[in-house]
């Protein structure tokens, strides 16, 4: 877990944190991780879709919403770091502070990125500790959060294993249409992401039905179909920000950012997949 170090009341019993009022650290992040009981949140403004990632050293599916039909931006993200609108996705919530299991007892520790310390905290900053040392109340609420996001997780993991096992996972390349730096149109194509076969749905057995609706995972099969209607809406803000950034990119983050929603194009022919 590359930037994060364990919390220790030894080492920081005197440090703190100042709680983010920005997401610029999350203004390279492309695709986040979405949780179970984030879904019906999310398919309203993200478009879901599945990614491969190792949980411990076996490969399995997570489920992820796209902010971006490139690698290293988020379009989620305004260029003074405000979030662009509705739902924040647990992820970013929870930073700075992650859980890992700690060495050969496998005990969840809390860990914080090393950026985000303040070995002096001001008066309106937080600490890690409280003077007994423990974990001060708003860390004990940070960890019951983490706890929470991480067996769901585990939960999202497992309803995508089933739908994988009854091959209704499928890659999905999508492509675009981009300027480039002369403004002429290019065709494009983002890869490594996967979305449900919704014919694939359609011969399963009554049997398989019954079980993948039982468990959850035929909803969340059905809420990644419905999310892609999101996907034209990208393609649109992502158009903007490359519009408003070619119009002022030297004073893109001291002007008042203008309505994107006004910005968003009509062309049907940005994407397809």
């Amino acid at each position: 877990m590359s930037g994060y170090i364990t919390l220790q009341p030894d080492q920081h019993k005197s440090a703190g944190y100042t709680p983010a009022k920005s997401f610029q650290f999350a203004s390279e992040i492309s695709v986040v991780p979405i949780l179970k009981d984030e879904v019906a949140n999310t398919i309203g403004q993200m478009c879901l879709a599945f990614r491969k990632t190792l949980v411990g050293e076996v490969q399995s599916f997570d489920l992820v919403a796209m902010q971006s039909l490139q690698h290293d931006r988020n379009f989620f993200i305004l260029p003074d770091g405000r979030w662009f609108r509705g739902y924040i996705p647990a992820f970013y919530r929870a930073y700075p502070f992650a859980l890992k299991q700690g060495g050969k007892s496998n005990q969840l520790q809390i860990c914080v990125n090393s950026d985000a310390i303040i070995t002096e905290p001001a008066e309106e900053d937080l600490r890690f500790f409280d003077d007994k040392p423990e974990l001060s109340p708003h860390l004990q609420s940070v960890l019951k959060f983490l706890v929470t996001t991480l067996q769901n997780r585990q939960v999202t993991i497992n309803l995508c294993k089933m739908l994988d096992e009854a091959n209704l996972i499928i890659e999905w390349p999508i492509t675009f249409s981009e300027p480039d730096d002369n403004n002429q149109l290019q065709k494009k194509t983002l890869r490594g992401l996967y979305h449900i076969d919704a014919q694939a749905i359609s011969q399963l057995s009554g049997e398989q039905l019954v079980s993948l609706n039982h468990s959850g995972a035929l909803s969340l099969a059905y809420s990644q179909l419905l999310s892609e209607a999101r996907l034209k809406e990208l393609a649109e803000l992502q158009t903007a920000y490359r519009q408003m950034e070619v119009n002022n990119q030297q004073q893109a983050q001291q002007q008042e950012v203008p309505d994107l929603d006004s910005l968003f194009g009509q062309d049907d022919d940005l994407l397809s997949f």
